[in-house]
């Protein structure tokens, strides 16, 4: 054990982390010293691939419980003997543990540990082997976060949050231009951040919002992917069916409005949503509609299509990303790609064992997914501008080229 510990983490990995024996991604992550926690990083974003939640905490208990291996350890009669081992051997590994789960609780609570059997298993785990003063320190510590992950409260919105802009119609008569462009951001943001942050790890593994099986392998994806067309629809759909072009340039205008306050509040999902929309080829033929424009509407569309913009690998938006702080909806289809580049490039195995390169790629890009699910929007939702949003009939794109040609034939 001793010499292994001395080797390093890719050496390590690529000896002991084979395809069908995932009891050595356990060994190895106890071999590892407790400041290497970027392995650890990876296994908790990656291993769900190959384990359940329950599976891997049922293994780390069999490794707490580690004894000596050797053909001379029956023999052990003497204490010092017993001692030193423990101190060189068996407490190290414990600590390990004690990190690995440390950590695992407090990055992916919500996503792995909402089964009550895998609490159950875990706080027993933690009253019936961790016994000795010892490792009282470790124990509480970890009780601690468990019972404030368990038990936090439901954040006190109401006297932090800024005032919303209520329409000023009922709701059966909302439309775009009658709310207020920085409300509807906001509700089209808190409907976005609150799908983004269900999206779990494993959803984002083995590209599995494209498999046959989708629904059920990434659910919440496809959920987040469906608002996003949603979106882009009824921006179409709400400037093609006013016939008037004074009608459709307050349309236009108030969309870009709202996509800048988007901007604002960091909503890169929305965002990209409503520029797709108005890029669209039913609403970027109304020439004429797009000539009413205010200048200084131009000056905010120029600025948020040029964040935006696809060139150089969306540099100008991933480097705004890196610089933003949550709260925050990233561009989801920017991730996914990323995500399928990895997948594609990368084959699971090299040789007998696992990639550790892959998934170290996978894991980067999952652990920026989680970061920006910390913290939550301090915003207010209204439910009549939530329900208006969420209620609308998508047309199909062809109908909205049709009706665009309708109402603003070419010149």
């Amino acid at each position: 054990y001793t010499s292994w510990r001395c080797l390093g983490d890719k050496c390590l990995v690529q000896i002991c982390i084979f395809w069908c024996k995932h009891v050595y991604i356990v060994i190895v992550l106890t071999f590892l010293l407790t400041h290497k926690t970027v392995f650890v990083s990876i296994v908790l974003c990656t291993y769900r691939k190959y384990l359940t939640p329950l599976r891997l905490l049922h293994m780390l208990i069999m490794r707490w419980n580690i004894a000596p291996v050797g053909r001379n350890s029956t023999n052990w009669n003497s204490m010092e003997q017993w001692c030193r081992w423990h101190a060189s051997i068996q407490y190290p590994v414990q600590e390990c543990i004690m990190n690995i789960l440390h950590r695992w609780v407090d990055d992916f609570y919500y996503h792995d540990m909402q089964d009550q059997n895998f609490l159950d298993v875990l706080l027993n785990f933690l009253d019936l082997c961790m016994t000795g003063e010892e490792y009282d320190v470790m124990k509480n510590k970890l009780k601690r976060l468990i019972a404030r992950k368990t038990y936090k409260k439901k954040e006190v919105l109401s006297k932090k949050c800024p005032k919303s802009f209520l329409p000023k119609v009922s709701a059966s008569n909302l439309s775009v231009v009658q709310m207020h462009p920085t409300e509807v951001a906001r509700q089209l943001t808190l409907l976005s951040h609150g799908i983004y942050k269900k999206i779990a790890p494993i959803e984002c593994l083995d590209q599995g919002w494209l498999k046959k099986d989708k629904k059920k392998r990434a659910p919440h994806i496809l959920e987040m992917i469906e608002m996003s067309n949603a979106v882009s629809n009824w921006v179409a759909e709400d400037i093609t069916s006013r016939a008037d072009v004074a009608e459709r340039a307050k349309s236009l205008n108030r969309f870009i409005l709202i996509a800048g306050e988007c901007r604002a509040l960091s909503s890169f999902d929305v965002l990209m949503a409503i520029i797709a929309g108005l890029q669209s080829a039913p609403i970027w033929r109304l020439q004429k509609t797009w000539e009413l424009l205010p200048e200084k509407t131009w000056d905010l569309w120029d600025r948020i299509r040029e964040l935006m913009a696809s060139d150089a690998n969306h540099k100008n938006y991933r480097d705004c990303l890196r610089e933003t702080r949550p709260p925050c909806v990233p561009y989801l289809g920017i991730q996914l790609t990323d995500l399928v580049f990895v997948d594609d490039g990368n084959t699971d195995l090299e040789g007998d064992v696992l990639n550790f390169v892959k998934m170290k790629f996978a894991s980067g890009i999952i652990y920026s997914m989680e970061k920006y699910k910390t913290r939550s929007y301090r915003l207010l939702p209204v439910p009549e501008i939530q329900a208006y949003i969420l209620t609308r009939e998508t047309v199909s794109w062809d109908e909205l080229l049709a009706k665009s040609k309708q109402v603003e034939k070419k010149t």
